[in-house]
């Protein structure tokens, strides 16, 4: 390689290693917005959809049924096409992963370089975010079943006040 394609691949490998840190970023923010949605969600729909009747101390709705249990699928829904987003961009960043290492390899000395050592790593961390990711779906989707069974077997309206 000459000095000019030396120079050329140095810097397409600082913008690649710029585009990696910038999806990985993405993917760290899904998981947080999924998180903040389905908990604003959650809190917003105990606070507002299901209340006491005073008279006879029994359940009542302050939603209407269909409405409250559309309400308890969005954070499923949402944290599923959140979680699918973070799975295509980890596909994007391990490719772009094989070429830098290529880049590595070609630039730097073989046996040194970031796409190496961090190998081990990425074994480690890939399997720990797509638990973190299936435990907040199932946690989500538990919470929706029970919310919506609750609203469901709850019959009587809340008076109007």
């Amino acid at each position: 390689m000459d000095a000019t394609e030396n120079a050329f691949h140095l810097e397409e490998y600082k913008q690649l290693r710029a585009e990696v840190m910038t999806l990985l970023t993405r993917i760290e923010q899904l998981f947080r917005y999924s998180m903040i949605v389905a908990a604003s969600i959650y809190a917003w729909l105990l606070v507002n959809s299901l209340g006491l009747d005073g008279a006879v101390t029994k359940s009542c709705l302050k939603l209407p049924l269909t409405l409250m249990i559309f309400g308890w699928v969005i954070p499923p829904l949402f944290i599923a096409g959140a979680g699918r987003m973070a799975y295509i961009t980890n596909i994007r960043v391990a490719q772009m992963g094989k070429y830098l290492r290529t880049l590595e390899d070609a630039l730097g000395v073989s046996s040194l370089g970031w796409e190496k050592a961090g190998t081990e790593l990425a074994a480690i961390l890939v399997p720990a975010t797509r638990n973190a990711w299936w435990t907040i779906f199932v946690v989500a989707l538990l919470m929706s079943i029970v919310g919506s069974f609750v609203g469901a077997t709850t019959s009587v309206a809340c008076p109007l006040k």
